[in-house]
């Protein structure tokens, strides 16, 4: 399609669906394969993505292959997608509920802000460009890696009432983590090249390696595993609690 589609059906069973232009939704709306047995083997969204004013509706994706979301994605309540393959985010998303993707083979971040209540990423995210992501109510999950396309270019943000890694990070430049109730890491290793600022309160769930050239606990550090910190400068402000081996 091009012009504008309105979607006013709860749900839409398709093989493929690709919106040429503004999708708006009337309503709350599932969009699934054709069948149990089929999947979507396209999803995309080529233009904004949003609800019909002054409403805010919720939209899931489930049985699909590859999930594009092009454009922004704003006034919308929850995003769910249950995906096979890949889902991409190239427009800023603005939701004031839940987002919540799993996707098997990865989840692209090609915009520079991803904002919603709650946060839940299944699989590996990779990032294409400088984000700043952020929970602003409650959890900001990581259930996977952390990695980019572009070594060493790529400064990402992470912002939630609580923040939890549960995956290693690589090939960033930098990595802010602020969680405002705690931190949680599950990482084997987190590696960037310019940074990694944790701002609150560490909790370790596993053993964990760190490298970049400035490393900084700003908070406490707690939990019955082992650090290894590599970094030209490395900053413990506070207590440490626990902790095997530093």
């Amino acid at each position: 399609t091009s012009g504008t589609t309105s979607l006013a059906a709860t749900t839409l069973d398709v093989d493929s669906a690709d919106f040429g232009g503004a999708v708006v939704l009337e309503i709350n709306v599932s969009i699934t394969g054709s069948s149990a047995m089929d999947e979507i083997t396209l999803l995309r969204f080529q233009s904004t993505l949003s609800s019909l004013a002054p409403d805010k509706f919720n939209l899931s994706v489930m049985n699909a292959i590859d999930v594009q979301f092009d454009g922004t994605i704003t006034n919308l309540q929850d995003l769910m997608v249950t995906a096979t393959g890949t889902t991409t985010f190239s427009g800023d998303v603005s939701l004031s509920g839940t987002l919540d993707v799993d996707s098997d083979t990865g989840i692209t971040i090609d915009t520079g802000n991803i904002t919603a209540g709650t946060i839940t990423f299944e699989d590996g995210v990779t990032t294409a460009t400088t984000s700043t992501i952020e929970a602003n109510v409650g959890a900001l999950i990581f259930n996977s890696t952390i990695t980019s396309f572009n070594a060493s270019t790529d400064d990402l943000t992470l912002i939630g009432d609580t923040v939890e890694l549960h995956g290693s990070v690589d090939l960033l430049k930098s990595l802010n983590v602020t969680g405002t109730n705690g931190i949680t890491l599950e990482a084997a290793t987190i590696t960037t090249l310019d940074q990694i600022l944790l701002n609150n309160a560490v909790t370790l769930l596993a053993a964990t390696d760190l490298s970049a050239t400035d490393i900084e606990f700003a908070s406490t550090l707690a939990g019955a595993f082992g650090v290894m910190a590599d970094g030209e400068t490395i900053t413990f402000a506070n207590t440490i609690t626990d902790v095997t081996a530093l």
